[in-house]
């Protein structure tokens, strides 16, 4: 299916980003028209209308249907993207909602994870088949939504991807933390305003066998 898309695109003009295969650019007369696609679920971005519905004229020319909606507001890969005159918001809200399902909490988290996240108590019982399996699933959930709107928690959501070939009661309280906090902060959203400068930063350290087990852990910040 890549290749059947690559080959519709690249016959466009389009040309694929050597960093990201699933993106691809075209420049016409100094407006870029760009790609993103996961699957068969493309997000067209073009500050020209001439250029989506000419590309949108190629894709009916090449698959025998397709579905097309404009405008500023979309629902793209779970992900609500609205744009506007400050700039463009991204929530997951209802994502959220489906992650917490019908889970109750009393009181709200205050943060994604206490400061024993990477602790991992040797008295702390196995989690069963079914609720490991459940354990499982939802981290995966999580780790989806963490590494696009709700980056506050992928230190947390990272740390318990690392859990779930054999995670405990306690590996359970704090994934149930991290949903307490985003049933509580489910509108939150992730604003980029218009304008200004861009530069990129990135800060990396490792931390070498920090764990019970003698595991290492790295991070980095962008």
């Amino acid at each position: 299916w890549y290749n059947k898309l690559k080959t519709v695109l690249e016959a466009d003009g389009y040309v694929a980003n050597p960093y990201d295969l699933c993106l691809f650019n075209k420049s016409e007369n100094g407006v870029q028209i760009t790609v993103a696609f996961h699957v068969d679920d493309l997000l067209v971005t073009c500050e020209s209308e001439k250029l989506m519905d000419s590309l949108e004229a190629h894709l009916k020319g090449a698959f025998s249907s397709i579905t097309v909606a404009s405008g500023n507001r979309h629902s793209y890969l779970a992900m609500n993207i609205v744009t506007g005159d400050t700039g463009i918001e991204v929530d997951m809200t209802a994502y959220i909602e489906k992650c917490v399902g019908e889970k109750v909490f009393r009181r709200a988290a205050s943060s994604p994870a206490r400061d024993d996240l990477f602790e991992e108590p040797e008295d702390s019982e196995r989690l069963g088949v079914d609720d490991s399996a459940h354990f499982h699933s939802d981290t995966a959930k999580l780790l989806y939504l963490a590494k696009r709107t709700r980056v506050e928690c992928l230190c947390a959501v990272s740390h318990l991807s690392s859990r779930v070939s054999a995670p405990t009661t306690d590996d359970q309280g704090k994934l149930d933390r991290v949903i307490n906090y985003l049933a509580h902060t489910k509108e939150r959203k992730m604003v980029m305003e218009w304008g200004g400068r861009v530069s990129m930063e990135a800060f990396i350290d490792a931390s070498f066998g920090c764990h019970m087990d003698c595991k290492s852990r790295s991070g980095i910040m962008l």
